[in-house]
């Protein structure tokens, strides 16, 4: 076993709402650290706890955060999607009906079977559960739709959705003016 310590040069970030900000109570606080030398963000906040490393190092590694889209770091910050989503569900589980030859009186009475069998469930954290409700809502409706678990769509949480608006939004500009301020490159 070998261990080091390490010095890093770390920009740190810290976001703070106020009272009579617009979205004042959405996510009270946040520290971003940033490693340009390890190519590392790691974010501390009210609305969870997210890090991910790229590859690029120094002035190259600030400059990419600079440009990120909100899809692209969610995905790198969060993972897959894991949150239920059952209007873009009903939406995709329409979209395929229209496609299938049955009548419109039956499409509209099984969406609607499927909108009351969903009522009587929290799914915001249960993808799996959602799955497993639209494979039993299609054997019942006899609907034979090959492989109905998949259209199941899922959404990233408000949190998450939050903390990636924030970084956007207020940190990448201040980024932004850090690189043209000249900070070292750490490589």
């Amino acid at each position: 076993m070998k261990i080091t310590r390490e010095k890093p040069e770390i920009l740190r970030f810290i976001y703070r709402q106020e009272s009579g900000d617009p979205h004042y109570g959405s996510c009270l606080w946040a520290i971003f650290d940033i490693d340009p030398g390890r190519g590392m963000l790691n974010i501390q906040s009210d609305c969870g706890n997210y890090a991910y490393r790229w590859p690029e190092r120094g002035g190259g590694f600030l400059e990419l955060l600079c440009g990120l889209s909100e899809d692209y770091l969610i995905g790198k910050l969060c993972g897959k999607p894991q949150e239920f989503d059952e209007e873009r569900t009903i939406a995709s589980i329409s979209e395929y009906l229209n496609d299938m030859e049955i009548s419109d009186g039956k499409k509209r009475k099984s969406i609607e079977n499927l909108k009351t069998t969903l009522s009587g469930y929290t799914l915001v954290d249960a993808p799996e559960v959602a799955q497993f409700i639209i494979d039993q809502w299609n054997d019942e409706e006899g609907l034979e739709i090959d492989c109905a678990w998949e259209l199941v769509a899922n959404k990233y949480g408000a949190w998450q959705e939050r903390i990636v608006d924030i970084f956007i939004e207020h940190i990448a500009p201040e980024i932004k003016k850090t690189v043209k301020e000249g900070v070292p490159d750490n490589e």
